[in-house]
């Protein structure tokens, strides 16, 4: 991207923003750095005479060798299908090129588009992209003194907080089992399973909000690792997120999934939060039914697209 169209592709990126799309894109770029984002990660097509930007994506690498993609919305009376064909070219150039750009700090492109933005869904599906399904994010109030039901497992099976495990060296290995023994007939965007590595995904969920140990949990069965159960803090002192709960196939349907729910729940308001939200495949029956249960309500939808992006 040209510098000195920088500017004007974060501005089309912006366009829906309350304030004017200059002014947004003026204060997006004051703050882009403290967010870690280069502006320069704009791929765009380019009216020639004079320069103008057409469309545009932005790349937000984050963790887990994972980067968030940002389409602009459509131009206003230009050819919808060109729009789409341009669209499509940028989502294809971003997967050939971002791993080289970025040295290797990416290897898949992801994007959550709202529901309500087809064209952004149909330019994902035709650039290549993975479908892992609708997402509910969902939320509920924590109260203080937020009921813990016992979680005392089924036999052979134990429950340790990551806390008591020592050094990262040992349990990292075991919770990356345990993920992996999670995702074996998952009913949560089983797309996704084996296009990232499962230490990237860990990343992942480590670098989500502020990481605390003490709400973090690993299940065995018979000491082999068979679950996990993560919650982090957002860092506003309200809010929290249930990162993930997973279990392996034969640890499933014992209400294991609720007593580690509760025992999330009970952690998290017993530090003062009072806010809890989690994203789930809306396929994803039994979630569902598990969150509703404990007060969680959908608020809001969003699309999950994924893809791999070619090596460096």
């Amino acid at each position: 991207m040209p510098p000195p169209l920088i500017p004007e592709a974060i501005a089309r990126i912006v366009a829906r923003a309350p304030d004017p799309p200059q002014e947004a894109a003026k204060r997006f770029l004051a703050n882009a750095q403290a967010h870690g984002i280069d502006p320069a990660l704009c791929w765009a097509t380019i009216d020639t005479a004079p320069p103008r930007i057409r469309q545009v994506c932005l790349a937000v690498p984050g963790s887990g060798r994972t980067a968030n993609l940002f389409l602009a919305p459509p131009l206003e009376g230009v050819d919808e299908r060109a729009q789409r064909e341009e669209r499509v070219a940028i989502l294809h150039r971003i997967a050939e090129e971002l791993a080289s750009v970025s040295q290797g700090r990416v290897r898949v492109v992801q994007s959550l588009p709202d529901p309500e933005e087809p064209w952004a869904s149909e330019a994902f599906l035709l650039g290549g992209f993975t479908h892992c399904g609708t997402l509910a994010y969902m939320r509920t109030r924590l109260r203080k003194g937020e009921e813990r039901v016992d979680p005392s497992p089924p036999t052979g099976v134990t429950i340790q907080g990551v806390a008591e495990l020592g050094d990262i060296s040992g349990w990292r290995p075991r919770l990356e089992r345990a993920l992996d023994a999670s995702y074996v007939g998952s009913l949560d965007c089983p797309e996704l399973w084996g296009l990232r590595e499962t230490s990237d995904v860990l990343d992942s969920h480590l670098a989500t909000g502020e990481w605390d140990p003490s709400l973090w949990w690993l299940i065995e069965r018979e000491g082999e690792p068979a679950g996990v159960a993560f919650y982090n803090a957002l860092g506003d002192g309200v809010g929290c997120e249930l990162v993930y709960i997973g279990l392996a196939p034969e640890l499933r349907g014992k209400g294991l999934g609720a007593r580690l729910l509760s025992l999330g729940m009970h952690a998290c308001a017993r530090l003062g939060l009072r806010e809890m939200t989690c994203a789930v495949d809306r396929r994803n029956a039994p979630a569902l039914r598990l969150y509703a249960r404990r007060g969680f309500r959908e608020f809001a939808q969003r699309e999950a697209f994924v893809r791999r992006v070619s090596d460096a």
